[in-house]
């Protein structure tokens, strides 16, 4: 990975371990913790209004055409998790460039840390097919991100 991230991140929200998310092993399995990824994405998008989903009822425009895509993702396992648990799954901008930006990830069973990931997200505009500049909104965000912590937010 990149960078190992080791400690937990500004936002916080919680993962339930489902029975189907085990393997034969009997641990949850790997690709797990990637779904679990994604849905704290997804939840971090929502909650700070990076993305327009079919639900909003007053979409963004410019949100409307154009959104995040995953375009890498990387995984360090360092603990086995059983069913039944709760996991913390935490999120911390890293990196933001013209077109993209880095999200760390951090999965904690209690204060024992399981797993951390990293993904690497492009701005896509979906009309035209191809990348794009973050929007004015999404930097202004993430600026004030980094220099306010405001992802302090747990859900």
């Amino acid at each position: 990975m990149k960078q190992s991230i080791t400690n937990k991140l500004p936002y916080s929200t919680k993962q339930v371990v489902a029975w189907g998310d085990m393997d034969a092993f009997g641990h949850v399995n790997n690709v797990a913790y990637i779904r679990y990824f994604e849905s704290a994405r997804a939840d971090y998008f929502s909650d700070f209004g990076i993305w327009t989903t079919k639900n909003d009822v007053s979409p963004d425009p410019i949100l409307a055409t154009q959104g995040p895509v995953l375009i890498r993702v990387e995984m360090d396992y360092r603990k086995q998790v059983y069913y039944p648990n709760t996991l913390e799954v935490t999120l911390g901008l890293l990196s933001v460039a013209k077109k993209g930006f880095d999200i760390g990830c951090t999965m904690w069973l209690g204060e024992q840390l399981v797993a951390g990931g990293l993904a690497t997200i492009l701005w896509f505009d979906f009309v035209n097919q191809k990348v794009c500049l973050l929007p004015e909104k999404v930097s202004d965000l993430f600026s004030k991100e980094n220099d306010s912590k405001i992802s302090t937010k747990t859900i």
